[in-house]
Order: C-alpha cells, then structure tokens, then sequence
C-alpha cells in the first residue's frame, strides 16, 4: 500500500510540470492573440489616419479649384485665390 501512494504521488508530481507548461502555453497563446489584436488595432488606427488626411487633401484642392485658385500657384505652398483688381470696378 505505500508502495502504491508513493508511485501515486511520483506520478503527481511528474504531471505538476507538465500542468504549468499547460497553463504557460495557454497564456502565451493569449498574450499573442491580444497582441495580434493591439496590432491590428495600431494599423487600422494609422491607415484611418492616413485615409482622412488624403480626403481633407482632396476636399482642400477642390474647394481651392472651385474657388478659381490653383495648386501651388507661383511656387506659394498654399492655395492661392488672385484678386482681379479690375473686378470690382467692372461691377
């Protein structure tokens, strides 16, 4: 009969380790999957980032267009609107 408990626990005690390996595996496939997640989360966050900046470039030239000013005009970094000087005494 001790004979018996003695393997018993032997062989708990062979299982205990495998059981935390388990449980770390476990784990470290969670971490993963969250980091997966963050990462997805990161890029979605950029590529929004990127996305909305190209439409407000997008809606800035047409609303320059629209007005009559051009892209860049005489090398200014803006959009740039000429006033006709003679416009308003024509009207």
């Amino acid at each position: 009969m001790l004979l018996f408990v003695l393997q018993f626990v032997i062989a708990c005690f062979a299982y205990i380790p495998k059981i935390i390996f388990r449980l770390k595996k476990i784990k470290l496939e969670k971490a993963v999957r969250n980091m997966k997640k963050i990462f997805l989360l990161a890029g979605l966050l950029i590529a929004t980032f990127y996305a909305g900046m190209k439409v407000q470039a997008f809606i800035y030239e047409d609303t320059c267009l629209d007005l009559g000013g051009g892209k860049n005009p005489g090398n200014y970094p803006i959009c740039v609107i000429e006033k006709d000087a003679n416009a308003a005494a024509t009207q």
